[in-house]
């Protein structure tokens, strides 16, 4: 079927400078039968073969017609009204009206091809008046709302013109040759918002804050809408869904049935599987959950080879997915945990913390493990203040486990910043925030300590003292010591600035941290090795790199690796590379910014990253290779390509002692090699330069960590079984 419509209109003389014009559209057979299809899963045929039903849903679609014609007729005036605009084209009533003579259908499915074809011409009059006026604020606001407010009413026929008219806007095609289609759906969802502002049809709001308060289950009492509102609303959605589901993905803005779910969604088993189809499709998700052979550990750990093997993802379909389900909820068609996943991948952190919420509110099983991988993306990426909000959001979901440690990290974090800044009452305002955090954990419960300190010490009340000597020893690096002394005597601490006392303190931390002489204690000829400068050029790199590839044992090649990154860029700051021998810092920036220094580090650290015989070793590793890929490049093709050497060790380390599986570097370190690392330095500003011999010292250590740490697991606690577990995982 196709319709095609042409009328005159007669112009008042005031108008007489416009040029004016009715809307020449064509209803196409696939719009017109999607809409029917969508308007007859609103009713519940199974009931309705008596006269009465038949009659109550024909009238039902009758005055739904006649509302649309009003929001056409009313949309006709506000574009003839305004004087402002020239050029004016519009759907007449006439026209409207002429759709009753168009359809041979006979008992109620007349009326529902009616009301489909009346759906699609309301819903370009609107776009047509959004287009006149403009979708943002004013007169063309006002022109909306005043033309939908028509079917605002609660009763059926209304609610039922509200799903027509949104469905026929969720049609991505335009009929518009010379609108572009993000133009088209901007109108489209602009239209929307003026017929559904932030959930018409829901009774009773329920605040974020009160379901995280209420232990995230939406109680029955906050869905308590007639049954009738739900079933017309939700399996409108489910046929919406399940034509997406069917079809190009782009015909169906996925957007706007997002906002129809946001108002008259059900929490139906169908709905939720629709969901989850059209979710797992845009997102390239096996279709079942069994589908996927790969365990959660085991994501993390090939995440970027099964990225690599994973289709591109549109990141358009990928918000609207990630919308849909954070709205409806489908956890128990499918698992939350792989979009949290994808979202920290595409950097949409607030949308991975609404998947949260979602799994919250819908009463997931899998809340607390939603909230530790949510947690575990802002610690991996060290962005502590993310973490330290997300735990204090979540605290009673899951994220009391790390809050003390997100607290202390980023107060740590803040405190190296404001030193440099000079702005050192802050200092004390973050030993009170770690303060009273660590007092709200041990007072809660006592039995969540171990789960809750940080790798650097052994309890939460040492973190107390470890944030001070923290903010000490910054400001003795700053040479504030008159400030550093202050906050010494409020705290009844020690503090040493001369040389004598300085030695002690240096000497208290040598003898309980691994240093640079028990990692590298071999002699040069001129003394012991030296901490390792930054190389900044390529023939400084490309000399240093040769040496430490013949430092590696030819039988078993494996080199440790490590990065360190700022606020100020996406890229690395610093890549530290170390055999058992010697290590080398990488100064990313500095190569990364000419073509010289990209060729060194395509021939250098690119080809041993990609390399089939050497095994690059990191722990916690993912964030560090997005850096690295995110890092400055000169070449056509980016100097960091491959990863095929990367080995993670961390699971590994799980796998060997399960008890370290949740625990850092520092206390695998520990645990292995006698002496945990020092980690003072961990929140350095790394984009500065120099780099003091601490940080250098710092960062060449945790590359060999990795290496010492593997060099003990190769030949200890590993049974058949977990050596196959172990290949598996390099692999």
């Amino acid at each position: 079927m196709s319709m095609s419509l042409n009328s005159s209109v007669d112009v008042h003389q005031q108008q007489s400078e416009q040029s004016l014009s009715t809307r020449s559209i064509n209803l196409k057979p696939e719009h017109i039968n999607s809409l029917h299809q969508i308007i007859s899963a609103c009713f519940d045929e199974t009931n309705g073969d008596d006269d009465v039903s038949n009659n109550s849903v024909s009238a039902m679609l009758d005055n739904s017609i006649l509302s649309l014609g009003e929001i056409v007729s009313r949309a006709q005036n506000h574009i003839l009204s305004n004087d402002k605009i020239r050029d004016v084209s519009f759907i007449s009533t006439e026209e409207f009206k002429s759709i009753s003579s168009n359809s041979n259908s006979q008992g109620t499915e007349c009326p529902k091809m009616k009301l489909a074809m009346a759906s699609l011409l309301a819903a370009e009059s609107l776009r047509l008046l959004m287009k006149k006026f403009g979708p943002s604020k004013g007169r063309g606001r006002k022109a909306l709302v005043s033309t939908v407010e028509v079917i605002g009413g609660q009763t059926d026929s209304h609610k039922l013109s509200t799903i027509a008219i949104v469905a026929a806007l969720s049609i991505y095609e335009s009929e518009d040759a010379s609108i572009s289609i993000d133009d088209h759906r901007s109108l489209s969802r602009a239209s929307v918002s003026g017929i559904l502002p932030n959930g018409r049809y829901i009774n009773k709001k329920v605040s974020r804050d009160s379901l995280l308060k209420n232990g995230g289950s939406d109680n029955d009492n906050n869905n308590n809408k007639s049954t009738e509102e739900n079933d017309l609303g939700g399996r409108a959605i489910c046929a919406m869904l399940e034509i997406a589901a069917h079809s190009d993905q782009h015909q169906i803005d996925v957007h706007i049935v997002t906002s129809l779910a946001r108002s008259f969604g059900s929490r139906s088993a169908a709905l939720e599987d629709a969901c989850a189809t059209v979710v797992r499709q845009a997102l390239h998700l096996p279709q079942t959950d069994d589908d996927d052979d790969n365990s959660d550990s085991d994501r993390r750990i090939n995440n970027n080879n099964q990225t690599s093997r994973r289709p591109k993802i549109d990141k358009k379909l990928a918000t609207a997915a990630f919308g849909l389900a954070a709205e409806i909820g489908p956890w128990k068609a499918m698992s939350c945990i792989p979009l949290i996943d994808l979202c920290n991948e595409m950097e949409l952190w607030q949308t991975a913390e609404r998947m949260c919420s979602s799994a919250i509110q819908r009463g997931s099983s899998e809340i607390e493990e939603s909230v530790s991988v949510l947690l575990d993306h802002a610690f991996d990426q060290r962005m502590y203040r993310r973490a330290d909000y997300l735990a204090t959001e979540f605290y009673d979901h899951g994220g009391k486990s790390r809050f003390a440690e997100a607290r202390f990290l980023h107060a740590c974090d803040t405190i190296s910043k404001v030193v440099q800044k000079r702005q050192f009452p802050i200092i004390e305002r973050q030993v009170e925030r770690v303060d009273k955090a660590i007092d709200r954990v041990q007072t809660k419960s006592e039995s969540s300590l171990d789960s809750s300190m940080h790798e650097d010490f052994e309890d939460l009340g040492e973190a107390k003292v470890k944030v001070r000597e923290f903010a000490l020893t910054r400001l003795r690096e700053a040479n504030v010591h008159d400030a550093a002394h202050r906050l010494a005597l409020l705290w009844d601490m020690e503090y040493w600035y001369n040389s004598d006392d300085s030695e002690k303190y240096d000497q208290a931390r040598r003898e309980k941290y691994i240093q640079w002489d028990d990692a590298f204690p071999m002699e040069t000829e001129t003394g012991a090795m030296d901490v390792p400068e930054v190389l900044s050029t390529h023939d400084e790199l490309l000399r240093s790199f040769e040496n430490l590839e013949s430092s590696m044992n030819s039988k078993a090649p494996v080199m440790g690796f490590d990065v360190e990154w700022g606020d100020d860029s996406k890229g690395a700051a610093l890549l530290q590379l170390s055999t058992a021998k010697m290590s080398i810092l990488v100064d990313i920036p500095a190569l990364g910014k000419s073509e010289d220094g990209s060729k060194s580090l395509e021939r250098t650290v690119g080809r041993i990253f990609g390399s089939s015989t050497v095994k690059l070793l990191g722990f916690s590793c993912k964030e560090d290779l997005s850096r690295l890929r995110g890092s400055p490049s000169k070449l056509k093709t980016h100097w960091f390509s491959r990863t095929n050497a990367v080995v993670d060790i961390k699971p590994l380390i799980g796998i060997d002692n399960p008890k370290l599986r949740s625990l850092g570097l520092s206390r695998s370190s520990e645990y292995y090699v006698g002496k945990p690392l020092d980690k003072s330095e961990q929140c350095s500003m790394w984009g500065q330069r120099p780099l003091s011999e601490s940080q250098r010292t710092y960062a060449a250590l945790d590359a060999w960590a990795c290496v010492a740490i593997y060099d003990k697991i190769s030949f200890r606690g590993f049974t058949s079984s977990s050596t196959s577990t172990k290949r598996k995982i390099e692999e």
